[in-house]
């Protein structure tokens, strides 16, 4: 009878310790995730810095991605400050498109593609339309956070690339968790698939293996001859 009632006793207490236990974790979880989502955002944001603007003399152009309006904004900003080099927008909406109309670029200078849906694609249709070479360097403008994901595709597709990151969040807490999932998601996958030059792309030129570049120039090949979109 004793040893029952001390069995019962011991089981009582693993339930309160492993309920309080269970409580402590449901309370601190929220907030451990907010802090390792703001330290991952800002490893995401600070990868790519912005740096001095380069000469006007080496710049072929300027390639804004399209998924925010603030993005277009200052790629127009850009365009005025380099007078003689072409914008395109990829992955433009009707407000970008209504937006840019608006602002009086030559027709010359200006190009506006509405159908990439992915980073992926704003690459692969950039390269369609502007046959870059390795002598030329291009300003890509993006969201800080999605700029590592964005310069290892543009790099992989044929581009020699200068970074130029907005922040169209105030903060780091403010990118939801569901995109900031997708960024990093996005990082491993298009590495994995040959999309991007790296898994976690940095400043400079890569030191690709010979099987990287063989992915990227298998990709090249694969995708560059299609006129429709691609996924």
């Amino acid at each position: 009878m004793q040893s029952s009632a001390c069995e019962r006793t011991s089981v009582i207490f693993q339930a309160m310790a492993f309920t309080v236990f269970m409580g402590a974790v449901a309370l601190l979880a929220p907030a451990l995730w907010t802090r390792a989502g703001e330290v991952l955002t800002s490893k995401l944001q600070d990868r790519f810095p912005r740096s001095a603007s380069p000469a006007p003399d080496s710049i072929a152009g300027i390639i804004v991605l399209g998924g925010s309006h603030a993005r277009v904004i200052e790629g127009f900003r850009l365009a005025r400050e380099y007078a003689d080099v072409k914008l395109l927008l990829t992955g433009a909406s009707p407000e970008d498109d209504a937006y840019a109309e608006a602002q009086g670029l030559p027709r010359d200078r200006l190009l506006i593609e509405p159908n990439a849906k992915t980073t992926f694609q704003n690459a692969m249709f950039s390269r369609r339309l502007l046959r870059p070479n390795r002598s030329e360097k291009w300003i890509i403008v993006t969201s800080a956070f999605h700029m590592p994901r964005a310069i290892g595709t543009f790099r992989q597709a044929g581009f020699r690339v200068i970074p130029w990151p907005i922040f169209d969040q105030s903060n780091a807490a403010a990118i939801p968790t569901k995109r900031l999932l997708h960024e990093l998601i996005g990082l491993f996958v298009y590495w994995v698939t040959g999309r991007s030059d790296s898994v976690f792309p940095a400043s400079g030129l890569p030191h690709a293996s010979a099987s990287r570049i063989l992915a990227g120039q298998q990709m090249i090949l694969r995708y560059s001859h299609l006129d429709r979109p691609v996924q």
